[in-house]
């Protein structure tokens, strides 16, 4: 039996070889292969449907006692080379029987890229505000893919190997990109602030005594409101109340105390003597004149009644 293993790698690039390379440089392939007794190995390059064998003066072989490694170096490597596929063989005989032959065989895809010197696109400040986060993107480019690292204040931050990377703290961050063709570097400082500034927290301030005294004032239009209301209805229900109690006093009779008042009858207005009674008043005024000065008692005269005097009518002034 035999037993064909594939182990290519090209140390000069630092790329495995067994995946592709870079233009004007070389890739080798590996190639080891076991058994018993020792097989041959062979490389082959396709083309097409067709395999070419390739010859051997460009094949390194190390032998041993149970094994053998094939070495295939590739120069040169150009665009063309993209995409080729090589082929690894191995054969030995059966150890008995002379026309029994094993074989093997495995398979690789060349790729060639053409070599980019890394570069990084970072700002080289940042602004963060005091407790937030902030992301940090270090767009690199290269072929072969640069390796990322990144380091704060000097000191590398283990286990972070992608382009992005999520801090809260300030300080001065750099992000080193490296592949084949060398390393780049760049610097970003990252800065931390206060979420307000002074004057920032100063107008708050007073935004904040605006709306207080607005509250305030509203406040005391509310409780003034309120007090007025109260107070107007504490006159009104005084009042209805008064009110009430003289139309109790006007409909029913207290007993044991003041008595309920009542209407006076208006005086008959005093009336105008007529002109006989006139007469009549001087003539008897002058009777009695006569009688006071000879002594005589005046005697009433039948029919005729004496003229009488309301209380509080004053008596005419026959003279006049």
């Amino acid at each position: 039996a035999v037993l064909v293993q594939l182990d290519s790698g090209d140390q000069s690039s630092g790329i495995n070889a067994e995946y592709g390379g870079l233009v004007g440089e070389s890739a080798t392939l590996s190639c080891t292969g076991e058994g018993n007794p020792v097989p041959v190995v062979s490389w082959h390059r396709a083309v097409g449907n067709s395999e070419n064998a390739i010859s051997t003066a460009q094949v390194a072989v190390k032998r041993t006692f149970t094994e053998i490694l094939s070495v295939l170096v590739v120069e040169d490597l150009t665009t063309d080379d993209d995409g080729t596929e090589y082929i690894c063989k191995g054969s030995n005989k059966d150890l008995y029987l002379d026309d029994v032959t094993y074989t093997a065989a495995t398979r690789l895809k060349l790729q060639v890229v053409d070599p980019v010197y890394p570069s990084i696109s970072l700002p080289s400040t940042s602004v963060a505000e005091s407790g937030s986060v902030l992301t940090l993107i270090c767009s690199v480019e290269g072929s072969p893919p640069p390796e990322i690292k990144w380091f704060r204040d000097g000191v590398e931050i283990v286990g972070e190997n992608e382009e992005e990377f999520i801090t809260s703290q300030g300080g001065l961050y750099t992000c080193t990109a490296t592949n084949s063709l060398g390393t780049v570097t760049q610097d970003v400082l990252v800065q931390t602030t206060a979420k307000f500034t002074g004057g920032e927290v100063f107008l708050i301030l007073l935004i904040v005594l605006f709306l207080l005294t607005v509250l305030v004032t509203l406040l005391l239009i509310y409780v003034r409101k309120a007090e007025l209301e109260r107070r107007v209805n504490e006159e009104r229900a005084r009042d209805e109340l008064l009110l009430e109690n003289e139309k109790r006093s006007l409909i029913r009779t207290p007993t044991g105390g003041t008595p309920a008042p009542t209407l006076r009858t208006p005086l008959p207005a005093p009336r105008t003597p007529t002109p006989g009674l006139i007469l009549e008043n001087e003539a008897a005024s002058r009777q009695d004149s006569a009688t006071v000065d000879g002594a005589t008692t005046p005697t009433a005269r039948l029919g005729t009644p004496a003229p009488t005097q309301r209380v509080g009518t004053p008596v005419p002034n026959m003279d006049e």
